[in-house]
């Protein structure tokens, strides 16, 4: 900036500052309200930290229930059921289906388990970098999209980042055009980016807003409504700041809702795989006093 130039090109070579960041600078210093745009670029970026922080608190528990879960099952097939194994085999007598089928799958455990891990290993980062490139990324957000529930999920998500995103940069004083090109790059899920890339075709050869977004299909109808609505009042900044305030409302309350069936649900199936467990290794057992009983 001592050299002259602006804060908005000053901060292109710094990674810290994305496009949206960028942008809104560049427009708040052409319209002479710097100030006022870093307060809502500053409000905006407060809002998107306490959504990340709040989904990372609501997974911490779920994480730990399934790994402590995990690693109970482990240990009772690689420590406890070969050792009860090997006295059910002194012992010659006919054990349950259940206790076969427990004693075979950890043998599985025992042999093919390293060989498991290790692969699970090497694919993570493996996958991570095929992810990397477009096409299979591609492929695999169009293939969230449209799983029932978790490609409703996205949407919501994605729609409430292009909507909140669009009513800052368009009350900023940016063209509808550059605001959605900007808008774009915040998105997460491909499928939605070529989507936003339509619509600012479509806008730019001079249709408007809703009608764009009506023919990518994307939309729901009352969001839709709500975009014609404050295109033909002249409100659309604010009508797009509350459709986006909707879109993430129902996006917490569904992620919360899912949140709360999945606690209870993990630990149900972890309880009924543990006490597949205990049973197997019961009932030999039980049968075992019985005959001495006898």
């Amino acid at each position: 900036m001592r050299e002259g130039h602006s804060l908005a090109d000053s901060l292109k070579p710094h990674a810290s500052f994305d496009l949206l960041y960028r942008s809104l600078v560049a427009a708040g210093e052409r319209a002479g309200r710097l100030a006022l745009v870093l307060e809502r670029l500053a409000d905006h970026l407060e809002r998107v930290q306490a959504q990340r922080q709040k989904a990372r608190t609501a997974l911490v528990y779920p994480l730990v229930l399934a790994g402590v879960s995990l690693a109970v099952v482990s240990g009772l097939m690689t420590w406890v059921v070969p050792r009860l194994a090997q006295q059910f085999e002194r012992s010659d007598m006919a054990l349950p289906w259940l206790t076969r089928l427990m004693i075979t799958l950890s043998h599985l455990m025992l042999s093919l388990g390293p060989w498991l891990l290790a692969l699970l290993l090497l694919s993570v980062p493996l996958a991570a970098r095929v992810l990397r490139r477009p096409a299979p990324r591609a492929r695999l957000d169009a293939l969230l999209l449209g799983l029932p529930r978790l490609g409703e999920l996205i949407r919501l998500l994605d729609t409430g980042r292009l909507t909140r995103t669009l009513a800052i940069l368009t009350r900023s004083g940016i063209a509808l055009r550059e605001a959605l090109r900007v808008s774009r790059d915040t998105l997460g899920n491909h499928g939605m980016r070529e989507a936003v890339a339509l619509i600012e075709q479509r806008v730019e050869s001079g249709v408007s807003l809703h009608r764009a977004m009506q023919e990518s299909g994307r939309f729901s109808p009352s969001l839709l409504h709500m975009v014609a609505s404050g295109e033909a009042s002249g409100t659309l900044d604010r009508m797009l700041e509350r459709i986006a305030d909707a879109q993430e409302g129902t996006f917490n309350r569904r992620v919360d809702m899912a949140l709360a069936l999945f606690e209870p649900l993990m630990i149900l199936v972890m309880g009924a795989v543990v006490l597949t467990v205990v049973l197997a290794i019961l009932l030999p057992i039980m049968q075992l006093n019985s005959s001495v009983a006898l």
